[in-house]
């Protein structure tokens, strides 16, 4: 099992143009047809923090509190205590 949340600032890209820039094809899987694509969105996320829940990484007992990484200011990861409840 592999759970995670990720905190940050989103923002979201709705802009034709954009979207067009960033499609791929394997996309077309999961928005078949033209309405489909013309309704769909990226997000873009600049994760400050991620908390993750995975088997092996995350301290016992499992599901209680995530193991957690800050990016600091200079841009490195830290892990920090397991302590914060989820976002």
């Amino acid at each position: 099992m592999r759970s995670f949340a990720l905190v940050g600032k989103a923002i979201l890209i709705e802009s034709a143009s954009e979207v067009r820039q960033l499609w791929k094809e394997a996309y077309n899987a999961y928005f078949p047809g033209e309405g489909d694509r013309a309704n769909a969105a990226f997000v873009r996320v600049d994760v400050d923090r991620m908390e993750l829940w995975i088997r092996g990484l995350t301290p016992e007992p499992f599901g209680l509190r995530p193991t957690t990484l800050e990016r600091g200011a200079e841009g490195v990861w830290r892990l920090t205590s397991g302590d914060r409840k989820a976002a």
